[in-house]
């Protein structure tokens, strides 16, 4: 299970809006949905991902085609807080 920060709500909605507007609707759904696999597959296997600890203290980062998924392991889910393109400064963004 995974919970996705007010943050990570903001990011895929726009990364769906630039790939629409660059690449078109079909490949926007495509990634779209390859987002949302990929918060299924580091929810299910959590040794996934490189520890991001400069950043902040437990947080996991686990790259995604042209994206960073940043996460938090808790007990019972995973905490998504950004998805940012992998030319962002992490540390002005997360």
């Amino acid at each position: 299970m995974y919970k996705l920060s007010p943050k990570a709500k903001q990011d895929i909605r726009d990364i769906r809006k630039y790939t629409k507007n660059k690449f078109g609707p079909t490949q926007a759904s495509k990634y779209y949905n390859q987002l949302f696999d990929a918060f299924e597959k580091l929810s299910s296997n959590r040794s996934l991902g490189k520890n991001y600890d400069e950043l902040a203290l437990s947080i996991k980062g686990c790259r995604m085609q042209s994206h960073v998924i940043f996460f938090i392991i808790k007990p019972s889910h995973i905490d998504i807080v950004r998805i940012l393109h992998k030319s962002k400064d992490y540390k002005r963004h997360v």
